[in-house]
């Protein structure tokens, strides 16, 4: 009897379509590493104020913005940018008054020669602070998946869409369901992409990922 109380609940309509959505993630966590150090530089920049308010402080504060995150030493590597770069640390502003070896023993010809031969190191400076990247992106990824909950779908599966704000009826409010649909599996590029029809062969634009679909009883 229990068991086929389950098998009732789970193929009621109103259930599957009010159902709450699951967090956890679809499908193992693939890390991209670059095919070599320092392959290429990249800096995400977010901006948190209305662009109207930023148009006009945005170019006086991206010097001090750069200047910040390229003396600041990243987790996955261990290094400054600015160091992966030159080979050296730089002296932020902070330091310039203050009192401390770097800046009473300095020597502007001995610390050429000194900066020349940081640069002859800098190859093995930044395949430490790979070997560092790769190792960090793996407990990174061995977390990630820990928590993996997968979802497979066969073609010919009806499924149920999540419901977003394009489509959610705002007239409903709370009452709105979760998810919409059934739309049948008609194809898929990978195990996590699937591209969807209508019941009566219409075709979804675009293909959906499995985070925003879940199977149809």
């Amino acid at each position: 009897m229990q068991k086929d109380a389950t098998e009732f609940v789970k193929k009621c309509d109103k259930c599957q379509r009010f159902g709450s959505i699951q967090r956890l993630p679809t499908e193992k966590l693939t890390t991209i590493a670059s095919p070599w150090p320092f392959a290429q530089w990249e800096i995400d920049i977010i901006i948190k104020t209305k662009l109207d308010d930023a148009k006009g402080t945005w170019p006086e504060e991206l010097p001090s913005v750069l200047w910040a995150y390229r003396t600041t030493s990243r987790t996955p590597t261990g290094e400054t940018p600015f160091k992966l770069t030159y080979g050296t640390e730089a002296v932020i502003p902070v330091e310039v008054g203050v009192t401390s070896t770097r800046r009473e023993a300095f020597n502007e010809g001995v610390n050429d020669d000194l900066l020349r031969v940081n640069l002859d190191c800098l190859d093995e400076v930044r395949d430490q602070a790979s070997n560092r990247m790769t190792g960090y992106r793996q407990k990174m990824a061995d977390y990630y998946n820990r928590r993996v909950k997968l979802r497979r779908l066969s073609i010919g599966d009806l499924v149920l869409r999540k419901v977003t704000t394009a489509t959610k009826d705002s007239t409903q409010g709370k009452l709105n369901p979760t998810w919409e649909g059934p739309y049948r599996v008609v194809h898929y590029s990978r195990q996590e992409s699937y591209h969807l029809e209508t019941l009566d062969g219409q075709r979804l634009p675009r293909p959906w990922n499995i985070e925003h679909l879940k199977k149809y009883h």
